[in-house]
């Protein structure tokens, strides 16, 4: 239901965001201790909704994670040891060595400036686990420190000179080195004796050389976090009009050059940190009273007053009657009171299932979690059961998960995680994705399905619903179900008695297991296949809609051979309330043009145009925009990074293809900001996983450098993607994709390489049999008379083909012949070109079908016609050879 997509959007629930906006409120009705009438700028950089929309917009995230500056760590390596018949890879991914590349700094100011920036970045979100976060495990970061029980009170007032250095001014904040112990010291400027801040910079915690603990740690990463800070106080890159200043207009903002300013940093660092509303409060104080000291009148022309009165204004303005300082979150809290009673189904949109990702294994005594990297896995099945017990175990009522309502024989794991999880989250990540595995691993009936030992569940309808009988207890319709369906796998035979038996048996599982009642379910796309352990299953898709309150809410679950997923499916239709409820908010950001304007906006837009569609819409919707960036050209692919946090597969797929179809036909250095991004890309995703790495990487056969542009994959340049890997299906929307780019250039290069990929056995050609594909590529080169094209792909089509391709490929000679003659009569040299590329010998006058699409009565008259073309004198077999082609093609009369 579209309802759930504003849900999403706005999050007005505690359990789904640091700051609701009801908390955004109350922060913006502060008042200032000791100054009549101010509160919070809602432009300016103090205010938490600007946390809360970049947050949702998913900025820092995307900076973090894919930024071009970022070296990501991560390797892709064969197994060992791996199953008969398969390739099997190891991937790993380490957030926690991420790193800044070391070229950057070496190419100018502005590069060392980007280098120590990103570098900071990394610092300020470690991410070690590879989710967003503050958090690190090393003794010496900031948010340890900040943390730390000395630190603790005087946290409020570091920030607030970190966020005043950001705008630019001056504040007597400095590591003082004149003790024994180095101290983080912050001065009046007012006072003489005054000093806010003055604290040890060393602490206790382990060694990361030694491992051992020691008390006295130096807090390294913080002083050179405040050192950077003041660095870029009077950086002209940072200042107004400067490269990385904050917008002022749509087509500053549209650049995305903001993300690289140490305010946005500073900003979005607050927003994690700060988790509740009087710290925030006590935070908005501290800057008052700092901006106040730090910026002394003494001396001070009429002209300079006016310039400290427009830098407190930034922060701070006179509250009137009309309500300026809530212009941005009253009609916010008014959509977010409307949409409150719908929070009736514990998914938004589909952004909010749990995503499969790489886990580690849990130990089969269930004391913990393998160390071991090269023992993780995707948990693609355990994700998909996942975002289905959230449903089964979702009280709309109260907003909040429940499992008393499914017995008392669920398992202790379940009991204990909904305990841990007793409402919906925004966001699933790893760590919730662990625990959840705690439920769906090392279960005890030995008819479950696992890929490792009692770990990773393999995907298969049968093997499913034996996993979740493990869990619940809830066995006897669960064990009929599975009974009936081995018995139509043994049969391989499904009469609709036996499908309306099976739908029948999960309705009444489902309805057994849901809080609310009130569920439908229906089953689809049934189909006989088989488990990645080699057992037969059955495999099809599943539709559970709930109602409650006159709404509807529902998900799919889709059991595919090797892979499960959920998708949100959408039932009803928006309110004109609550659309006007967005138009107002958009009109209000359409009056001004600075980045809350610009941030509010683009989150509107993107939320007016999900409410129109549907998921497969709204999808669609993303890769336009992600096209439209990326049609520009790729100098600017960090523009994606203001889309919407990019979390999706089918995205990064997206982009992947783009660039390598972009890049096929250049000579990029490997320096390029879009080779390292893709990289990035590259990364984020769990390339262990089959399906995963063949709808990500199937781009790479027409690509002839790909291998040196991602090392971190571990092929050499000479190696080329297992067969295993291809699918024609994808390989044929991808060459169209190339063709859609009108190069003739570009799509000669990328058959070329693709012909020329060092497959072991011919697996290459299966293209052969989509003969339009080839006659569009005819048509590209003939257009711009590039008929040495046309000569290198035959030349490597009959290198590289096999006994059994030669009719396949004759076909092809034949279609381009045809084609010549029909669109290019008078083009004597191609239609010749065309003709000698024929197979005589082969024809046979009784497989002509695939051709009878492409030919018209035009050949016999250029046959017919151009004679001279096709014989030469006095030479029979050339004679002898145009009466059969002539022959041939007059019998398609």
């Amino acid at each position: 239901m579209k309802h759930r997509i504003i849900m999403h959007l706005l999050v007005m629930h505690g359990i789904f965001a640091r700051f609701s906006i009801e908390n955004i409120m109350k922060i913006h009705e502060l008042q200032i201790d000791g100054a009549s009438g101010l509160t919070i700028n809602p432009d300016g950089p103090l205010t938490p909704l600007r946390g809360y929309i970049g947050y949702r917009n998913g900025y820092v995230y995307n900076k973090r994670f894919f930024s071009a500056e970022i070296e990501t760590s991560y390797s892709m390596a064969k197994k060992k040891v791996f199953r008969e018949g398969t390739v099997d890879y190891e991937f790993t991914r380490k957030p926690v060595d991420d790193g800044v590349y070391k070229d950057l700094a070496e190419k100018s100011s502005t590069g060392k400036y980007l280098s120590t920036y990103h570098s900071v970045l990394i610092k300020m979100f470690p991410s070690a686990d590879g989710n967003f976060s503050i958090e690190a495990g090393r003794p010496n970061a900031l948010t340890n420190f900040l943390r730390a029980e000395h630190v603790r009170k005087d946290t409020k007032y570091i920030f607030a000179a970190l966020l005043l250095l950001s705008e630019g001014i001056d504040v007597k904040i400095a590591v003082d080195c004149k003790g024994k112990k180095n101290r983080l010291v912050i001065k009046s400027k007012k006072c003489a004796e005054k000093v806010f801040v003055d604290v040890e910079m060393h602490m206790a915690g382990i060694d990361p050389f030694t491992k051992e603990h020691k008390k006295d740690i130096y807090q390294s990463e913080v002083t050179g976090i405040v050192n950077f800070f003041l660095q870029c106080r009077v950086n002209p890159l940072l200042k107004r009009g400067g490269e990385f200043a904050e917008p002022a207009s749509i087509e500053e903002f549209e650049s995305g050059k903001f993300l690289n300013s140490i305010g946005f940093l500073i900003q979005a660092y607050i927003y994690e940190f700060i988790d509740t509303v009087q710290a925030y409060k006590e935070f908005v104080h501290a800057v008052h009273e700092l901006l106040v000291d730090q910026m002394t009148t003494e001396g001070s022309s009429g002209k300079k007053k006016g310039k400290k009165d427009r830098i407190f204004d930034r922060f701070f303005l006179q509250k009137d009657s009309t309500g300026t300082e809530m212009k941005y979150i009253k009609p916010f809290y008014e959509l977010a009171k409307i949409m409150d009673k719908d929070m009736t189904f514990p998914f938004c949109d589909s952004s909010q299932l749990p995503v499969y990702t790489k886990i580690p294994r849990y130990k089969l005594d269930k004391t913990g979690f393998e160390e071991e990297e090269s023992l993780s896995y995707s948990d693609c099945v355990e994700s998909a059961l996942l975002g289905l017990f959230c449903c089964l175990a979702y009280n709309p009522e109260k907003r909040e998960y429940q499992t008393s309502h499914m017995g008392d024989k669920i398992s202790d794991e379940l009991k204990e995680f909904f305990k841990s999880y007793p409402a919906p989250v925004e966001v699933v990540d790893h760590e919730m994705h662990k625990q959840w595995s705690r439920v769906v691993s090392c279960l005890k009936n030995d008819k479950i399905d696992y890929k490792h030992p009692k770990n990773e569940l393999l995907s298969g309808a049968a093997n499913i619903f034996l996993a979740i009988a493990g869990i619940t207890g809830q066995e006897d319709d669960i064990l009929d179900l599975v009974e009936s369906i081995e018995n139509a796998c043994r049969l391989q035979k499904l009469e609709n008695e036996h499908i309306d038996y099976i739908t029948d048996k999960i309705q009444l599982i489902i309805t057994s297991l849901s809080y609310n009642k009130n569920v439908v379910v229906s089953c689809g796309n049934i189909d006989f296949w088989i488990r990645s352990s080699g057992k037969e299953d059955l495999f099809f898709q599943i539709d559970i809609i709930y109602g409650f309150d006159d709404k509807k809410h529902g998900i799919s679950l889709y059991i595919n051979s090797g892979h499960a997923s959920l998708r949100i499916l959408q039932l009803s239709s928006i309110p004109a309330h609550i659309k006007n409820k967005y138009e107002e908010i958009r009109k209000i950001c359409c009056k001004e043009e600075n980045y809350m304007t610009c941030a509010i906006g683009q989150y509107i837009e993107r939320s007016l145009e999900e409410l129109k569609n549907s998921d497969a819409e709204n999808e669609s919707y993303n890769l336009s925009k992600y096209k439209q960036i990326l049609d520009l050209g790729h100098e600017n692919i960090s523009k994606i990074f203001l889309q919407g946090r990019l979390t999706d597969i089918d995205c990064k797929s997206f982009i992947i293809k783009h660039f390598i179809i972009y890049s096929a036909d250049k000579n990029l250095g490997l320096d390029d900001p879009a080779i390292r991004i893709t990289a990035n890309i590259l990364g984020s995703v769990p390339l262990n996983d089959p399906a995963t790495r063949r709808k990500i990487m199937q781009s790479f056969y027409f690509h002839p450098n790909w291998q040196n542009y991602y090392p971190k994959l571990g092929f050499a340049p000479s190696k080329c993607l297992p067969e295993a890997y291809m699918d024609s299906n994808d390989l044929y929307n991808t060459y169209v994709d190339i063709l859609a780019r009108q190069s003739a250039y570009l799509a000669s290069k990328c058959m070329y390489t693709y012909l020329r990929a060092p497959i072991a056995d011919g697996s290459t050609h299966c293209l052969f049999k989509r003969l339009s594909l080839y006659a569009y590529l005819f048509n590209h080169i003939a257009e711009e008379g590039q008929i040495e094209y046309l000569e290198s792909i035959q030349y490597a089509l009959e290198e590289t083909k096999k006994p059994l391709d030669a009719k396949d490929l004759n076909y092809i000679y034949l279609v381009w012949f045809i084609s010549a003659c029909n669109e290019y009569a008078d083009y004597t040299e191609l239609i010749e070109k065309t003709y000698g590329f024929i197979h005589i010998d082969s024809l046979s006058m009784n497989e002509k079908k695939e051709l009878r699409a492409y030919y018209t009565e035009k050949v016999v008259y250029v046959l017919e016609n151009r004679k001279r073309v096709f014989c030469f004198k006095y030479n029979r077999t050339s004679m002898e050879n145009y009466e059969k082609v002539l022959n041939y093609f007059k019998s398609f009369h």
